[in-house]
């Protein structure tokens, strides 16, 4: 009887011997990894983080820009007449000047540009006493605080000077009077620089 022939489920730990070589022959590993990549990510995490943080764009722009939030800028105005000031440069025309007057104050305050910087009070975009005056109040050399009873205002705020350094303490703070926008054209662009440039 021949015996019939057996199938190993294990390698055998011998290489064949066989003279006839395969049909498809074996290629040797490669020293490199493969540069196709996987088309799903790996479901493990790997073993050390990278170095470089990964930054991706957004494929779509949100629906509200980012922004800071602006900053106001307004000029600081301190809440008292420039002394020194003159409408026009003429001498007498200071702010009291123009104070004393209720249509000089409303024109002036109106239609010029110095007197709501120079004369905040007389335009009434402010009230506060003139911190500096001083004056004889019935024998006593005092400021606007001296003016704390109404028998005292009563007495004293009638007078010019009195009312225009302490409105505050007199209860005469002046209306606001709003500057009207300014009625020249712009000035007309001309074809040339003002300034030759430089060759």
């Amino acid at each position: 009887l021949s015996a019939s022939p057996t199938t190993s489920i294990a390698p055998s730990m011998e290489p064949s011997t066989s003279s006839k070589p395969s049909y498809s022959p074996s290629s040797p590993p490669s020293n490199t990894p493969s540069v196709d990549s996987s088309t799903s990510p790996s479901k493990t995490a790997t073993a050390h983080p990278t170095n470089h943080p990964t930054v991706s764009n957004s494929d779509s722009p949100s629906a509200s820009p980012t922004t800071a939030a602006p900053t106001t800028i307004s000029p600081t105005i301190t809440c008292a007449d420039d002394p020194t000031f003159r409408l026009n440069g003429i001498t007498q025309k200071d702010c009291r000047w123009i104070s004393a007057n209720e249509n000089r104050r409303s024109n002036a305050c109106s239609k010029y540009s110095g007197p709501h910087r120079f004369c905040p009070v007389a335009c009434g975009l402010c009230c506060a006493d003139n911190p500096d005056f001083l004056t004889n109040f019935l024998f006593a050399y005092a400021g606007c605080v001296w003016l704390n009873t109404p028998q005292r205002k009563d007495a004293f705020c009638s007078n010019n000077s009195v009312r225009y350094n302490c409105p505050f303490s007199c209860d005469s703070c002046y209306n606001y009077v709003s500057q009207q926008p300014s009625q020249s054209p712009p000035t007309a662009l001309t074809g040339s620089p003002s300034i030759s440039p430089t060759p």
